[in-house]
């Protein structure tokens, strides 16, 4: 099956069963507890709503459309609320939030799609040491980074910005 057979698929199952999740969607709290937060002061300087509620659905056989972090409503900080003009509570804000949610939750549990921090190592194709944890103007900037699986030898790849200053064309990526 080719990728952009897949990718349809993906869009058509999606469409068909985001009404479902979001009508089914119920306030609760994420999986450390948080209800909701204010959203941060430049998403809401952008348009964001101003506050953030983890909400879910909590049917079982949907819940590969749960984000277990940001919920249907977007990320906490607003982001996507300010995507929205502060509208992510609509049903189209949900749905719009909603078509990522599979595969991000896929990338947060399963190995298929990604490599568990305690079961890899990272490699990336420059001479610099990289950190996420360190602040360097030398090593800032976008970096192609390969994540091998020390148990089964699987690589996933993915260009990476190390430390959030990366701008990719005009907008700024996080």
């Amino acid at each position: 099956m080719g990728i952009l057979h897949m990718l349809f698929v993906h869009y058509v199952i999606n469409i068909i069963v985001a009404p479902f999740v979001i009508w089914t969607g119920k306030n609760t709290a994420n999986f450390v507890g948080e209800v909701s937060q204010l959203h941060d002061q430049k998403y809401m300087d952008e348009g964001a709503s101003g506050v953030w509620r983890y909400r879910a659905t909590d049917v079982k056989c949907l819940d590969g459309y749960n984000n277990y972090e940001d919920g249907l409503y977007g990320e906490p900080s607003g982001k996507h609320s300010a995507r929205c003009n502060g509208d992510e509570r609509t049903f189209w804000g949900q749905f719009k939030w909603l078509m990522r949610n599979p595969f991000n939750k896929g990338k947060r549990t399963s190995n298929k799609y990604s490599c568990f921090v305690n079961d890899c190592r990272l490699v990336h194709w420059g001479s610099d040491k990289l950190s996420d944890k360190t602040s360097s103007e030398e090593t800032k900037g976008w970096y192609f980074v390969c994540a091998v699986n020390t148990i089964t030898g699987k690589e996933y790849y993915c260009y990476r910005c190390v430390f959030r200053e990366c701008k990719w064309g005009q907008e700024s990526w996080r």
